[in-house]
C-alpha cells in the first residue's frame, strides 16, 4: 500500500513538473486515468507558502474551514479543552459542509494535494489536524484515496 502511495505521489510530481495542464501528461501516461481520485492532505503552520497552501485561520483563512475568534480565545485561556474545541470544531464543520458542499468543499476534496495552514506550533493541538481527518472520512465516502502527507 505504501508503495502505491509513493507511486502516485511521484506520478503527481512527474505530471505538475512536466505537463502544467496535463494535457500531454495524460497522453504519454495512461496510468494516470486510473489515480485521478487521490487526495495528498499535509498540515503547516502559516509560514508555510507553497502553491497548495491553504489558510484555514480565523483571521486570514477561507472562512469555511476556520474555528470562531470566540473558540480560539477560549481555547487558549483554557476555558473550553481540547475535547470540548473538537466538539464545537465538529458542529461547525458539519454545517459548513451542508452549507457549502458545492463550494469550498468541493473545491478541496478537488484538489490533488493540499497543506492545511494555521497560526499554532506544530505537535500541539490543533483544528488543522481536526480537518484533516474530516478530509479523511470525506474521502473515504467519496471513494477518494487519501494519504497522510505529515507535518511540513
Amino acid at each position: 500500500m505504501i508503495l502505491i502511495y509513493l507511486f502516485r505521489g511521484y506520478i503527481s510530481l512527474l505530471r505538475e513538473k512536466y505537463s502544467p495542464g496535463g494535457e500531454l501528461f495524460d497522453q504519454l501516461c495512461p496510468l494516470w486515468a486510473d489515480l485521478e481520485d487521490l487526495m495528498i492532505v499535509c498540515t503547516s503552520t502559516i509560514r508555510y507558502f507553497g502553491p497548495d497552501r491553504l489558510d484555514i485561520t480565523v483571521k486570514s483563512g477561507v472562512k469555511s474551514f476556520a474555528p470562531t475568534w470566540d473558540m480560539v480565545m477560549k481555547h487558549k485561556r483554557g476555558e473550553i479543552s481540547d475535547t470540548q474545541y473538537t466538539d464545537r470544531y465538529l458542529r461547525m464543520m458539519r454545517t459548513s459542509y451542508l452549507d457549502n458542499k458545492n463550494g469550498d468543499w468541493s473545491a478541496i476534496l478537488n484538489r490533488r494535494r493540499v497543506v492545511l495552514c494555521c497560526y499554532c506550533a506544530p505537535g500541539n493541538f490543533c483544528h488543522r489536524h481536526l480537518l484533516k481527518d474530516i478530509l479523511r472520512d470525506l474521502c473515504r465516502v467519496k471513494n477518494i484515496e487519501f494519504v497522510d502527507g505529515g507535518e511540513i
